[in-house]
């Protein structure tokens, strides 16, 4: 393993990053040191050796690249963003009112896809169509693909029996986000996080999360 004075002050730069982190967000410093405990001790005392314990001028000794790798993994997991992991906007493939069942039916399955937002003309989500909102539609007997999604909004209402969907904003923690999908609501998992400017239902759509973006993030 590689040890070298630049991986060193790098080192030092990166902790002095996570000490800013302590000062304005202790709360959230305090749940990262918790749950990553081991790692924590071990840059807090790499850097007060390197810092304090100065001989003839220079470190005692130089700091790893796997040490460094760590520490910015941790830095990461702390500040990214849900703008960062989310499905954007112009990579979505979403409904209109006015689009018919059918066509909607054959999209998903040709894309492998559960969920197809729907957008109103200012891009903002109006419903969701879902297989499960459709599976319904066809339980009832109401399936026709001729038919406008739109005739049949009750079953793609963001309040419904089968899913949750929830808002939260760009800048939002992807941590944070974590914890949306984990706290179910009235025994409904959440499926999907719209992402917008403020994280208001009536702001235009940035993007999607799905719990795969977040929990895929790798906090070893």
């Amino acid at each position: 393993m590689e040890y070298t004075r630049a991986y060193t002050e790098e080192f030092l730069s990166a902790y002095r990053k996570l000490e800013k982190i302590r000062n304005d967000d202790s709360s959230r410093y305090s749940a990262f040191r918790k749950k990553h405990a081991s790692l924590f001790e071990l840059v807090r005392t790499t850097r007060n050796t390197l810092t304090h314990d100065i001989v003839k001028g220079d470190y005692p000794y130089l700091v790893s690249k796997g040490l460094l790798d760590s520490l910015n993994h941790l830095l990461y997991l702390m500040t990214v963003k849900s703008s960062e992991l989310m499905n954007k906007r112009e990579h979505l493939i979403t409904a209109k009112k006015e689009d018919r069942l059918g066509d909607l039916l054959r999209i998903m399955q040709e894309k492998g896809l559960s969920y197809l937002p729907m957008l109103s003309t200012k891009e903002t989500v109006n419903a969701v169509v879902s297989s499960k909102s459709l599976l319904a539609i066809l339980n009832d007997g109401a399936f026709d693909p001729e038919l406008p999604a739109g005739d049949l909004l009750t079953y793609f209402e963001l309040e419904n029996p089968w899913e949750a969907y929830r808002f939260c904003a760009a800048n939002t923690y992807a941590t944070n986000a974590k914890d949306i999908f984990e706290n179910a609501s009235n025994k409904k998992k959440c499926h999907l996080i719209f992402v917008t400017e403020h994280g208001l239902p009536e702001e235009r759509l940035l993007g999607i999360l799905t719990p795969w973006d977040v929990f895929s993030l790798n906090e070893e």
